[in-house]
């Protein structure tokens, strides 16, 4: 590979960057369902049954996954609240909360993941019923059987804020705004 040097680039950034990991893109797409009781904004979270998500702090999360093959962000948003909360939605009603972009690695398979995480909002005030699918994966040399949402339930808006993933924090301070302003 043939690497042209600019004049302000010493060879160890070079090597630093040639050296960096490189980061596989996924693109994830969800719902915020939300409801409005005596004044006060409740948000509905899932908690995920995969094993390694156990040792996360912050377990709670807004529904969402990764877009499956030509698959659009407000169809794979609407498939995923479907396959997660059993929510049937109505695209037409989204509220666009915009996207955030988090940088990790997968905690099984330490693959390094650059993710953009598109969010929109739907008031949802219908009764929540909903059985989660039984996954089969690979886990620490055994195969591993566990359900894809372990529990799912409604958050008053402020206690949901000590129990979400820190990097959606966003999505529930925009929630609040759009609320806010209607």
């Amino acid at each position: 590979m043939i690497r042209i040097m600019r004049f302000n680039e010493s060879v160890e950034k070079i090597e630093e960057k040639e050296q960096e990991p490189k980061l596989k893109k996924q693109i994830l797409a969800g719902v915020l369902l939300y409801k409005i009781e005596n004044g006060e904004i409740f948000v509905y979270l899932v908690k995920s049954g995969a094993p390694w998500h156990k040792t996360r702090k912050s377990t709670w999360s807004i529904s969402k996954g990764k877009l499956d093959k030509n698959e659009n962000i407000i169809e794979g948003a609407v498939r995923e609240a479907w396959e997660e909360t059993g929510a049937e939605i109505n695209p037409k009603e989204f509220k666009e909360l915009g996207s955030v972009n988090e940088i990790g690695e997968h905690p099984v398979t330490k693959e390094k993941l650059d993710k953009t995480l598109y969010i929109f909002a739907q008031y949802y005030d219908k009764e929540m019923e909903y059985e989660s699918p039984i996954n089969e994966r690979p886990y620490k040399g055994e195969t591993v059987r566990y359900p894809e949402i372990e529990e799912s339930r409604w958050f008053p808006i402020e206690e949901a804020y000590n129990e979400i993933r820190p990097v959606q924090i966003p999505f529930l301070d925009r929630l609040k705004e759009l609320v806010n302003k209607s």
